[in-house]
């Protein structure tokens, strides 16, 4: 494997700036390569954002945040298999920028 795929190649791509009110959520939907035994893990989350849910459907596994404190973010994403030793590197990585925002900013 290469480590990157072309761009477009997951069905859903996620956005690379998520807007969230304070209290509500936003929902990054990535697709695993489980051919490859390959799954998306999510990396550490920054204080002002918490992870409401991950779920799994088939091959495309979602991670809904919460926004909890008005801010900008940076959440990474990585392509990895779990079983692998630490110090190896992720087939692919994704950062998604998330703004929390007040509803009367918006």
């Amino acid at each position: 494997m290469s480590g990157q795929r072309p761009p477009g190649q997951d069905p859903v791509e996620p956005a690379q700036n998520l807007v969230v009110e304070v209290g509500a959520t936003a929902e990054v939907v990535l697709t695993d390569l489980v051919s490859g035994g390959y799954r998306w893990v999510l990396g550490p989350v920054p204080d002002g954002i918490t992870l409401d849910a991950e779920d799994v459907e088939g091959a495309r596994r979602s991670f809904r945040l919460r926004g909890e404190l008005p801010g900008a973010y940076a959440v990474r994403l990585d392509l990895v298999r779990p079983w692998e030793q630490p110090g190896v590197p992720p087939a692919e990585s994704r950062v998604v920028r998330v703004d929390v925002v007040r509803p009367d900013d918006l």
